[in-house]
């Protein structure tokens, strides 16, 4: 049993905790950006709790792996599901026209949102340039980009999860929703700023345990993945058949899937109808 758990520690623990531990390194060169999110700064509206919220989950996948992406259809399909899906159109690959591919996500119900052109860390790229620069060079020609094929991106994901507060504030003037790495994965009220659940485990427990605490709690989870692989190699262990036990166990506790670009608009209709 003792062999077991230290199995368990050194396949999924342990890195975890060294690449958190290497992305708090990057960020602590400049004392101002830190990783850790600040949830009392979030925007100028009032808390507004959500009454009688249907437990549920909000998939969200980063970076630009379309033809994985499309791959999972079928499995959304299968359990009603849905996700958002955090592109960045220069990152893993540069210059490449998506269109087609992200109006095909788009069109099976998903949310399409910003995590930048080029995947910078944000820590590295203001010590040179201005939020407004970021702003006008990383995020809105990607906005703009999708405007042009039909699409208006309310929800912001920040590369490496890096942020602080002024980011925060600044970018909470373009976006309603702005997911972050670690924070609360879950969602209650209608802040803007939420944070996520990012996992290194192949075990299915893992992942059934934060659906039951979000059931238990009628909260709303909120998960960050990559891209599913067909077999667990080294620290991609999100696999389809992962996929298809996560959405399956969520349908099977009654819960719903959620598009991080709908809690507003359910917020509005919990006030109006209670």
């Amino acid at each position: 049993m003792n062999c077991q758990i230290f199995a368990y520690y050194k396949k999924c623990i342990i890195p975890f905790l060294v690449g958190f531990i290497l992305i708090n390194i990057s960020c602590s060169k400049d004392s101002d950006f830190n990783i850790v999110l600040d949830e009392s700064a979030n925007d100028q509206n009032p808390v507004v709790v959500i009454k009688n919220l249907q437990p549920g989950i909000v998939l969200t996948f980063d970076d630009a792996y379309f033809d994985d992406w499309i791959k999972m259809l079928p499995i959304f399909q299968k359990y009603n599901a849905k996700a958002t899906f955090f592109i960045s159109l220069n990152y893993p690959v540069k210059k490449m026209d998506y269109k087609v591919k992200i109006l095909k996500l788009y069109d099976a119900g998903n949310e399409i949102g910003i995590h930048t052109m080029n995947h910078p860390h944000l820590s590295d790229y203001l010590k040179h340039h201005s939020l407004n620069y970021y702003y006008h060079h990383e995020i809105l020609p990607e906005v703009n980009y999708l405007k042009n094929i039909g699409i208006s991106p309310t929800s912001f994901a920040y590369p490496y999860g890096e942020q602080n507060p002024k980011s925060n504030t600044f970018l909470s003037k373009y976006f309603n929703k702005i997911r972050c790495m670690y924070g609360t994965p879950d969602i209650k009220t209608n802040k803007k700023v939420i944070g996520s659940s990012v996992f290194l485990s192949s075990d299915l427990n893992v992942y059934k345990s934060e659906i039951l605490w979000a059931n238990n709690n009628s909260s709303i989870w909120v998960l960050v993945e990559h891209k599913p692989v067909q077999k667990v190699t080294g620290t991609d262990t999100f696999t389809f058949r992962m996929l298809d036990s996560i959405c399956r166990f969520v349908s099977e506790q009654n819960m719903r899937f959620y598009c991080l670009n709908e809690i507003d608009s359910l917020i509005l209709e919990k006030q109006i109808t209670n």
